[in-house]
């Protein structure tokens, strides 16, 4: 699964920070005169870009952030605690909506630090069953607009994020857990903390329905198991939604239900090739359960069971 990419990068001027963020159609003016060193960090899956940007100096921020997405932003600014944005005032973990179709502009001051994050229509229309269309469509067009930290939920969103920034150069424990809280949890997360998804939280789930829902899930995963499973395609034949569904399989089984289905189809490939007959190739049985992208299955079967799938293939010889 890991498609986790993350990236720290420093640069003189804040003109090749603008040219390397290439999503972002941007233009840095520096408002100081001298020296000015800015750097960049990044954690980015296929649907997400999170984006911690710093300047030394007071910095005008004109442009246009990531076309067909979702983006928003949050600021630390050390002992200045107001930021002008689109001709507003924000302060210090206010949220920042970014329209999609509308250029915006910032003038940041010294010491600031600002987080990104930019979430793909393909992020958002994964979430169908809990948000619709026309709510999807709202996030990716949304006015220029301020949300203020206003509760602790806010705070747990913007703290994950910080420390998973300050942490960027280790080895994550749980990559697969990292991408996933990215690529699902903190999208909910967030859309639900500045209001711009329905009030979609549910009634306890008592153990009967927690494993009712299990069991239909593993029924149905059984069943298409030589299939592409996706978690949307899930939360329709159990018919639940995306948090319920992801509640029941972290406490279960400690991984959401995308991880759980990945390691799931590994296992059932491992079988497949220890038992597989002589004139049988790798290529012949992954595509046969809908494997096509040969190299990052072969990194996926390594982490999981810590041998090629060729190593498992010879074992049926």
């Amino acid at each position: 699964m890991n498609n986790l990419i993350t990236l720290c990068k420093g640069f003189s001027y804040s003109d090749e920070m603008a040219e390397f963020v290439s999503d972002w159609d941007v233009e840095l003016l520096q408002l100081e005169t001298g020296t000015m060193t800015s750097n960049l960090k990044m954690i980015a899956t296929s649907n997400v870009i999170l984006q911690e940007v710093c300047f030394e100096k007071p910095v005008h921020q004109i442009g246009a952030a990531p076309a067909d997405a979702f983006t928003v932003a949050f600021f630390l600014q050390g002992k200045q605690d107001n930021l002008q944005w689109c001709s507003r005032t924000a302060y210090e973990r206010d949220f920042l909506l970014f329209p999609s179709t509308q250029e915006w502009d910032s003038i940041s001051l010294n010491g600031f630090k600002g987080h990104t994050l930019s979430f793909s229509r393909d992020s958002l229309e994964s979430l169908y069953g809990i948000f619709t269309e026309e709510e999807i469509n709202k996030a990716i067009h949304i006015s220029p607009s301020i949300v203020q930290n206003r509760n602790n939920r806010f705070n747990a969103i913007q703290n994950t994020l910080i420390e998973s920034f300050n942490n960027i150069e280790a080895t994550y424990t749980d990559p697969n857990r990292l991408e996933s809280y990215l690529e699902q949890g903190l999208l909910i997360d967030l859309l639900h903390s500045i209001n711009l998804a329905p009030d979609s939280r549910e009634c306890h789930i008592n153990s009967l329905q927690r494993e009712q829902i299990r069991k239909a899930a593993l029924a149905y995963i059984h069943e298409s198991i030589n299939e592409k499973i996706t978690v949307k395609s899930l939360c329709q034949n159990v018919n639940t939604s995306l948090s319920t569904l992801e509640r029941v399989f972290n406490s279960t089984y400690g991984m959401g239900p995308k991880q759980y289905i990945n390691n799931r189809k590994l296992h059932h490939l491992h079988r497949k090739l220890i038992n597989a007959a002589p004139d049988q190739t790798i290529t012949e049985i992954a595509s046969e359960l809908g494997y096509w992208h040969m190299g990052q299955l072969t990194r996926d079967y390594k982490k999981l069971f810590n041998c090629l799938p060729r190593e498992s293939l010879q074992r049926s010889a």
